[in-house]
């Protein structure tokens, strides 16, 4: 039935739940992924539900259309045997659960398995985190809710839904988990990130040891929970990707049907925005983006002759690389790369002009030099 829990704290609404995702690979069989959102964002309101699928689906398009909590409570009213309810909204921060036809305003609350919420209070509690996976090191990245209060009950939330989500007792939840929060005066999706490294080995007395980040080798792995906001935007639409895994999931929006996950495959984070932006229209980010991922990616598109594609790959870190004053040889590659992509898409003037006044402030450039010189040798033909 799935597990979701909301609480206002301050000026803040924090709202952690689960999704289950699977996925299938027979022999002889296309790979079927399966999984979907229960947390939803409509008009800056927040509307989760537990239970039923189907019926939920009848009435999404309803939720979608509602402006005020009591718009969302008369629909949720009328179906509360099918499925429960909560829903939220900002400024002020009020929060209503509707179970079994009736409507509460709660301060903290949950809807969907009271067994699992039982375990999700007792994790809640605990006085001390256990890592979920013995014998490795594990590290958490978290964006907090702006502006920054006390942020510790969000922590604390996360974990304990986390600790709820990989417990083999609870069937009910998945192993998925989402984040939404107020934040910066808007309901959002929150980005997280579980890493896990390899198997730490315990070094001899006097030495020391560096933990690796992690590898599909030695078992290690990182989750990443983000939302598109490729220019800055809201983070309305979650997806995951799986660094070590090579791949990710995603949510596209249903019209009249709840968001069902979906499989990108995607080798590296570059691969990945740009996949993210075919399917939903903005790419996703991860943080996990490098130069070498965008530059590598970039010439692999060039060497084929896709200098489009290649182009994209090469704005995704071209803020940041001109950010960069070190590492003289990689950026005097990176930007060659993109002249090259910017003169063979339609863009000459534009093209040789940048790259000469790079090339007159970075005398150290040689391949933008020899770049710079066949592109004025190609104008002239």
């Amino acid at each position: 039935m799935s597990l979701i829990t909301a609480k206002v704290v301050g000026e803040h609404i924090y709202c952690i739940g689960d999704t289950k995702i699977t996925y299938a690979n027979d022999i002889n069989s296309n790979p079927i992924l399966s999984g979907s959102i229960k947390q939803y964002i409509f008009n800056n309101l927040l509307v989760c539900f537990a239970g039923c699928v189907y019926s939920f689906e009848q009435d999404i398009e309803k939720y979608r259309s509602c402006t005020s909590l009591e718009e969302i409570t008369e629909i949720a009213v009328s179906k509360a045997i099918e499925y429960e309810v909560l829903a939220a909204s900002f400024n002020p921060c009020r929060i209503i659960i509707v179970k079994n036809k009736s409507a509460s305003e709660v301060k903290a609350g949950f809807i969907g398995d009271a067994d699992a919420f039982n375990k999700y209070q007792n994790y809640y509690h605990a006085s001390k985190q256990v890592l979920s996976t013995p014998d490795t090191g594990e590290i958490k990245i978290f964006q907090l809710p702006e502006p920054v209060a006390e942020n510790g009950d969000y922590v604390r939330m996360y974990k304990a839904m986390k600790d709820v989500a990989t417990d083999a007792g609870i069937e009910s939840v998945g192993g998925a988990v989402i984040t939404t929060a107020t934040h910066k005066g808007m309901f959002q999706y929150m980005m997280y990130c579980d890493i896990f490294t390899d198997e730490v080995v315990t070094p001899e007395p006097g030495e020391t040891k560096t933990i690796g980040f992690g590898s599909k080798e030695g078992g290690g792995y990182a989750v990443e929970f983000s939302a598109c906001n490729e220019h800055g935007g809201l983070a309305l639409k979650p997806v995951y990707y799986f660094l070590q895994g090579g791949f990710g999931v995603v949510f596209p929006e249903n019209v009249g049907a709840v968001s069902k996950a979906r499989f990108i495959k995607a080798k590296n984070p570059c691969q990945w925005a740009l996949e993210t932006r075919d399917l939903l229209g903005e790419g996703v980010i991860s943080g996990y983006l490098s130069l070498d991922h965008c530059g590598i990616e970039g010439e692999k598109n060039i060497a084929v002759g896709d200098y489009k594609k290649a182009l994209d790959c090469y704005k995704l870190r071209l803020d940041s690389a001109r950010k960069f004053s070190d590492y003289r040889p990689k950026l005097d590659r990176y930007f060659s790369g993109y002249y090259v992509c910017l003169f063979n898409t339609g863009f000459q003037a534009k093209a040789l002009s940048e790259i000469k006044d790079l090339t007159a402030n970075n005398h150290d450039f040689e391949n933008r030099k020899r770049y710079q010189n066949a592109m004025e040798n190609a104008i002239k033909k």
